[in-house]
């Protein structure tokens, strides 16, 4: 076949024809295939700097533009990959640099989308039952510090109802409140500096549907500490 030529429609239906049912040539292959000029250059190789061929490519990538592929035409060009094609690719493009419209036009591609790891039902429930053997191997629930003890005792002295370090997804919370879906935190001037940690873990916790959390530090519950 000629580099550049052009078929008639009805051309391109018969050779779409003929095509069916054929094999793929990289059909079985494991791993990432290399293409056939991957780390040539002109200086090695006539064909990649060939004006027909470039012409041919340019040709092909204009009539590919604007071309509508049904939802399972598409899945099947998107996937899956396994996991050696995902890190070449992402190997691939350490280093690159994209112009600013090619940034916007990515941002608009991903708005809307979800970001991060996406977990089916069996994984989230895997993940958990994961967390509570690995609580349950380091001796959880632990005994309550000081500042917990004081938390504790005004809870009681205020008569709430409440359960001692409750796991709620990813975190385990000092005391939880049924009655109002409540979360009292008991939070040491030591181990809470991060407020920004403290920021992320609460609104994991309303998204959770805790109706709030609220946060006692050590100047509000220094009179119903124990003395030591």
């Amino acid at each position: 076949m000629k580099l550049g030529s052009t078929h008639s429609k009805e051309a391109r239906a018969k050779i779409s024809a003929a095509g069916k049912g054929r094999t793929a040539w990289n059909k079985g292959l494991r791993g990432v295939q290399v293409s056939w000029n991957k780390g040539l250059t002109k200086d090695v190789d006539s064909r990649v700097s060939s004006p027909k061929l470039r012409a041919h490519l340019s040709r092909v990538h204009e009539s590919q533009i604007g071309v509508k592929r049904s939802e399972e035409t598409r899945e099947k060009m998107r996937g899956p990959k396994s996991l050696g094609h995902r890190r070449a690719m992402s190997q691939g493009r350490l280093g690159m640099k994209f112009s600013d419209s090619h940034k916007e036009n990515m941002s608009k591609v991903r708005l809307g989308k979800p970001t991060g790891r996406i977990f089916t039902e069996d994984a989230k429930r895997r993940i958990a039952e994961g967390r509570t053997a690995w609580l349950s191997k380091q001796g959880f629930p632990w005994p309550p510090t000081n500042i917990e003890y004081a938390l504790q005792m005004l809870l009681e002295n205020a008569g709430f109802e409440y359960e001692a370090q409750k796991q709620i997804g990813r975190y385990v919370v000092d005391f939880f409140v049924a009655d109002g879906n409540l979360v009292f935190e008991a939070d040491s001037n030591f181990w809470h500096k991060d407020k920004e940690r403290e920021q992320t873990r609460d609104e994991y916790l309303i998204e959770k549907d805790i109706g709030a959390v609220i946060h006692l530090n050590e100047e509000d519950l220094i009179s119903w500490e124990v003395p030591k």
